[in-house]
């Protein structure tokens, strides 16, 4: 069943890239040896290893958002404008957990002497 409408094929793009960087969060993480490892974790990391499923109602609520607006035929919300929104929220999700799966730890910085 291929998806008809642009919100459906947005809504699944979105899903998938969720999908994806949630397991390759984990992986990292599990490649890091969380939680194990004595290693300052990003919470963000961790919090979207633990719960990473939940982001899977951004594109749910996204969708239903868009429909409501566009079936709404308001001169204020239009095709062009879900299609952005769509691409918008398709960059700040693969920004998020790519920072996720880049940094899943801190760096500790390093004394250069006592006192300093």
């Amino acid at each position: 069943m291929i998806p008809k409408s642009p919100i459906s094929r947005m809504a699944l793009l979105q899903s998938l890239v969720i999908v994806i960087g949630v397991f390759t969060t984990g992986i990292v993480l599990k490649l890091h040896m969380y939680p194990e490892s004595s290693l300052d974790w990003n919470p963000a990391s961790v919090a979207v290893r633990n719960y990473g499923y939940l982001l899977l109602l951004v594109p749910a609520a996204w969708a239903v958002a868009c429909v409501v607006l566009e079936r709404c035929r308001t001169n204020l919300w239009s095709p062009t404008r879900t299609l952005i929104s769509g691409i918008v929220i398709i960059t700040l999700l693969i920004g998020f957990l790519w920072w996720t799966t880049e940094k899943p730890y801190f760096e500790q910085p390093e004394t250069i002497g006592p006192g300093w």
